[in-house]
């Protein structure tokens, strides 16, 4: 038997990008440049009975400081859950998008979490 992949067309003009770790240490410029970001998903591992939070920033990375440069968003994220969020019109991202996780909420971030945060970035 052959297994081949065959491209499908991209109906919506939208990219699904997958940032599977999310650490103290900010994922840099995930979309390469100027982004408009349309949807978000977030897991936070079950194994873990911790509470974590993303930080999305409107910056390229270069220079960015976790924890000191404040995000343009903050999503909490209890123990086990899985988060959706979807932004009707769009949060247009002019610098690039970049993002961070943290076990405490707001802007302070000094601990990474301990148990996996996955994180999609619907963008356009």
């Amino acid at each position: 038997m052959t297994v081949s992949t065959t491209p499908l067309s991209k109906p919506f003009s939208r990219d699904l990008t997958l940032e599977s770790v999310l650490t103290t240490t900010a994922s840099k410029d995930l979309r390469g440049g100027a982004t408009t970001l349309w949807g978000l998903n977030f897991h936070n591992a079950v194994g873990g009975a911790a509470f974590a939070s993303v930080k999305i920033y409107d910056h390229n990375g270069d220079g960015l400081v976790v924890g000191t440069d404040l995000p343009e968003m903050i999503i909490p994220l209890l123990a086990g859950a899985n988060v959706t969020v979807v932004i009707v019109e769009g949060l247009p991202l002019a610098a690039g998008l970049s993002c961070a996780g943290a076990t405490e909420d707001g802007n302070v971030v000094t601990t990474a979490p301990t148990q996996t945060v996955t994180a999609y970035f619907e963008t356009a």
